[in-house]
């Protein structure tokens, strides 16, 4: 009887364990939005997927999930559908004191298995002068609307600069090729080279270690980050180095006087730099499962008129 009761004590005790770390980032994310979270009993049930579940009873809100993702959802459209709190880029409305009124059981699900948030151009603008503070109010606003595959493309200079380096470019020669911080994802998309550059490399590196922390929030939210992969752009430098690597010389972009240069995605080399990335990249920054390659942002590929859609598909 002893024994009984004892195993079920540990039992319960690795439950209660278990509950614990799966409903911490929740808790954790409802303390950065300022929001009771002590009338919130938060159940994760990894057997429900994406589907969330919520009830309340006696003033308490009862919500049960299948990720960390789904449980911040189903809360903020609790929040939402009683008019307890709201939070946008202006600022955040909210009750105090919150009472949940009883409410039946009712399921959650979005209709679409991936929602994501911010494309390639929405790292230029103002957002390369973020700080720590304004990308964690960022995720923590992804997580509220059920964004669950942002994109996050920061940090990539510092890698490429390693490879670059890596590959016989000296930094003198590239002081040309990477331009001012708000213009980088023109450049990676290969609209640009250089422009309002260079590109000092302490900014390189506080990107490298921002870069890290906004990963690591998305991970811990269950959130899943796109990031950025080798879409074929290349320094000019590299064609001295790889004579015979097929790099293309590309037109210069929307009147500027900047022309950027294409590796073919048929060369060799193109995998070779592309493996180099992928390896130094999850190095740094961790395993991702998805990647985004945005090479041809108001630019024509370099394929002939007459056989156009065969060499692209080719």
């Amino acid at each position: 009887m002893k024994s009984i009761l004892l195993f079920t004590g540990l039992c319960v005790a690795l439950f209660s364990k278990l509950y614990a770390q799966d409903a911490k980032p929740v808790k954790d994310w409802l303390n950065r939005l300022s929001i009771d979270k002590n009338n919130i009993v938060i159940t994760k049930n990894i057997n429900q997927d994406d589907v969330f579940k919520t009830w309340a009873k006696d003033g308490v809100l009862h919500i049960e999930g299948g990720s960390t993702s789904a449980l911040c959802f189903g809360i903020g459209q609790a929040l939402k559908s009683h008019g307890f709190f709201h939070m946008s880029w202006e600022g955040n409305r909210q009750v105090n004191d919150i009472v949940w009124p009883d409410q039946e059981m009712k399921t959650g699900q979005s209709q679409f298995k991936y929602r994501s948030y911010l494309n390639a151009c929405t790292f230029g603008y103002s957002t390369p002068w973020w700080d720590w503070d304004r990308w964690e109010k960022e995720i923590d606003w992804m997580a509220l609307r059920g964004i669950n595959m942002p994109t996050a493309m920061m940090g990539q200079e510092y890698i490429w600069k390693q490879i670059w380096n890596e590959l016989g470019i000296s930094d003198q020669k590239l002081q040309d090729y990477f331009p001012g911080p708000a213009f980088l994802p023109w450049h990676r998309m290969g609209n640009l080279n250089g422009h309002n550059g260079p590109l000092p490399y302490s900014f390189m590196e506080r990107e490298m270690n921002l870069q890290k922390r906004v990963l690591a929030r998305m991970r811990e939210l269950e959130l899943k980050p796109v990031v950025p992969a080798f879409s074929g752009y290349v320094p000019k430098a590299l064609k001295e180095i790889y004579p015979k690597a097929k790099i293309h010389e590309m037109k210069p972009w929307s009147g500027l006087n900047s022309h950027t240069y294409f590796l073919d995605p048929k060369d060799p080399l193109f995998k070779i730099i592309s493996g180099l990335f992928i390896k130094k990249y999850t190095e740094v920054y961790g395993k991702c499962d998805y990647f985004l390659a945005d090479a041809f942002n108001e630019m024509d590929p370099p394929v002939s008129k007459e056989n156009k859609n065969k060499e692209l598909r080719e």
